[in-house]
């Protein structure tokens, strides 16, 4: 007599089934500094702990390994017990007025202000998978938490990406048995990260500088030397780096502190990888000179701005003699 053991199968989304001339690869997300602070700042939206939901919105690499979080934006929703209920006439209107704007971008997936899945998360997700969503891409659900779980303080932003597999009986057996699958999925975790250009990180670093002051404010440099003192702070900060390497290699060195390999073998192909024949005199007076001519281009152009105001004023004095 044989015992027949309940089996548990867990499907991986796999786009190589759904579209042949795909293949399957590891999935992450990279997400946009704005979509960044529109998430958080839907975290601040609301004073209860209720969770809020909402659209992702960007565009997927060709294999559809990597998508990229550009957008985002607030989906009414209600929750009752085991039951949720989403505003989908909104979620529609909403999407069809950012697509005028941004015809190449589309819905990647669902974010959420809460850390916690339950059964809700399943629902909410098969709502984001069918065909007027994500499909046949997996969609993706990014959770955001801007608070602490106990004392309801503001913390640093935790971000969580998952992307959610079917579970249960396949789909033959599924069908054969009268199961129904809807809102079942397991999250598997994937890899996330944050990017910024250069415009972008030099405000997001005079943001931090006021959140250190009592006022919350800061005096943000003005005129025609602001790129000097940008460049002044940037290698301030690059001197205050180099200092925290020197000190952490000097501890290292003398046994105060256990090295780390991974950090070793990042500072030895960064070191490796840069010239080392130029010497601090001959750097220095390459940087002197580079000083210099951006002071004289400067100058020039505050001289020729000059001469064409006072062209246009002889201008407007002669013509009104005549």
């Amino acid at each position: 007599m044989s015992l027949e053991v309940p089996e548990l199968h867990i499907v991986r989304p796999n786009l190589g089934a759904l579209m042949p001339s795909l293949s399957m690869a590891p999935i992450s997300v990279v997400i946009q500094s704005p979509a960044l602070l529109q998430l958080i700042e839907s975290s601040y939206s609301t004073n209860s702990n209720s969770r809020i939901i909402g659209t992702l919105l960007g565009s997927r690499s060709d294999d559809g390994s990597e998508v990229e979080v550009k957008d985002c934006y607030i989906v009414p929703h209600e929750e009752d017990g085991d039951e949720v209920i989403i505003k989908e006439y909104q979620h529609k209107a909403l999407y069809q007025l950012y697509k005028k704007a941004n015809p190449k971008e589309v819905i990647l997936g669902w974010f959420a202000t809460s850390p916690k899945i339950d059964t809700l998360t399943g629902l909410i997700h098969d709502f984001y998978s069918n065909t007027e969503g994500t499909k046949p891409y997996p969609a993706i659900h990014l959770t955001v938490q801007a608070f602490d779980e106990n004392s309801n303080k503001i913390v640093t932003p935790i971000i969580g990406t998952y992307v959610g597999s079917e579970i249960g009986a396949t789909g033959k057996l599924a069908a054969s048995l009268g199961l129904e699958k809807s809102g079942s999925y397991f999250f598997n975790p994937i890899a996330n990260r944050v990017e910024s250009d250069l415009s972008e990180k030099t405000a997001l670093s005079w943001v931090s500088k006021a959140s250190n002051t009592e006022s919350r404010k800061v005096q943000l440099p003005m005129g025609t030397s602001t790129e000097l003192q940008q460049l002044a702070t940037s290698v301030n900060q690059i001197d205050g780096l180099i200092d925290n390497i020197s000190n952490y290699v000097n501890k290292v060195l003398s046994g105060e502190i256990k090295g780390d390999d991974d950090i070793g073998k990042f500072l030895l192909s960064n070191l490796t990888s840069k010239p080392s024949s130029i010497s601090k005199e001959s750097l220095e007076k390459a940087f002197n000179t580079h000083i210099q001519d951006s002071l004289m281009i400067e100058y020039l152009a505050s001289s020729i701005k000059s001469q064409l105001e006072l062209s246009a004023k002889l201008t407007n004095i002669i013509q009104d003699r005549n």
